[in-house]
């Protein structure tokens, strides 16, 4: 069940892409590919980096009783209920 779902994601992620690679291709403009690819390398470094760290921090905030809360309700009795 999960390679199926794998294989249909990766067919999904293909379909997204393909016409990105497409308009891509057919800019001129140096300067902007440039700043194009500068711009979606740091975004994917980003997200990986934030994948990275969602364990750490979670583990964290289970320490100090902040899971599973709205810090920004804090102070209020809806603070204080679970989400």
């Amino acid at each position: 069940m999960a390679e199926c779902s794998q294989n249909w994601l990766f067919f999904l992620a293909a379909c997204c892409v393909a016409p990105l690679c497409v308009l891509f291709s057919n800019i001129d403009d140096a300067w902007a590919r440039r700043t194009i690819l500068l711009c979606s390398s740091i975004s994917f470094l980003g997200y990986f980096v934030t994948m990275k760290f969602i364990p750490v921090v979670m583990v964290y905030t289970e320490k100090k009783g902040l899971s599973g809360m709205d810090l920004n309700k804090r102070g209020t009795p809806l603070g204080e209920k679970k989400v």
